[in-house]
């Protein structure tokens, strides 16, 4: 067990406590209130991500930074249309978004982002998964915090007397669950800075740990939104 393993088992632990220290109501509203969040988000945020996706400073300083680490070399010949799946299984992204990028690796598509080579269609599909990324990351902050404004008049419910014990003992099961899902966000996070050096050693930590990598090609949040992610590729227009 590497230490970035040791600190998500650590992380989901503190929140397993926070569940029994919170108890079932309080977290129970937390959990639903993610989940509130997560379909506010996908609902506001492509509106977002489409905005800024048309602002080349952003969608240019993006891509600039990220295609150093994604592109083929101009001088392999090795690299043709039936090894450009076999390219992309190799990048160090989670599965659901190498088997975007392989499905939309399609005329259609590039005509779509305006290019007509691969090196373009992965270094504009990729920066248009981050601004989306970083776009759901936002506005989910921002409902979140307007959730927790009203979490404050659940703490006297949860201490009556008849409802404390089961309100603890649930807190438990349900903290551990929300624990989880905390770390798969911070997995997107990852997915967002994957081309950095520092994503790349924590990638690499990732890839030890057969606990993380599980975590990381499963995560269930991606899956959820990985049908945005498709849609937004195939109607923008650069």
């Amino acid at each position: 067990m590497n230490w970035l393993c040791a600190a998500v088992v650590a992380f989901i632990a503190f929140y397993t406590w926070r569940g029994y220290h919170n108890g079932l109501i309080k977290t129970v509203f937390f959990i639903l209130a993610f989940f509130v969040s997560i379909i506010l988000a996908s609902v506001i945020s492509p509106v977002v991500s489409q905005q800024l996706q048309k602002n080349e400073t952003i969608f240019n300083g993006i891509k600039n930074s990220i295609a150093p680490s994604i592109q083929v070399d101009e001088g392999d010949s090795d690299i043709g249309i039936g090894n450009e799946d076999h390219f992309i299984d190799n990048l160090a992204l989670p599965d659901v978004v190498k088997q975007i990028l392989n499905d939309n690796n399609n005329s259609e598509v590039y005509q779509n982002f305006k290019v007509n080579n691969f090196n373009d269609y992965l270094a504009n599909s990729i920066t248009c998964m981050i601004i989306n990324a970083v776009s759901y990351l936002v506005v989910f902050a921002v409902i979140r915090i307007l959730i927790r404004v009203l979490a404050g008049i659940l703490d006297v419910i949860g201490n009556l007397p008849v409802i404390h014990t089961i309100n603890k003992a649930g807190g438990i099961i349900i903290g551990f669950a929300y624990g989880v899902l905390i770390v798969w966000i911070l997995c997107i996070i990852l997915m967002i800075f994957i081309g950095t050096e520092t994503g790349q050693m924590l990638y690499g930590y990732v890839q030890q740990s057969s606990l993380l990598t599980w975590i990381y090609d499963n995560n269930m949040i991606l899956d959820f939104l990985q049908s945005t992610f498709e849609g937004l590729m195939k109607t923008i227009s650069l």
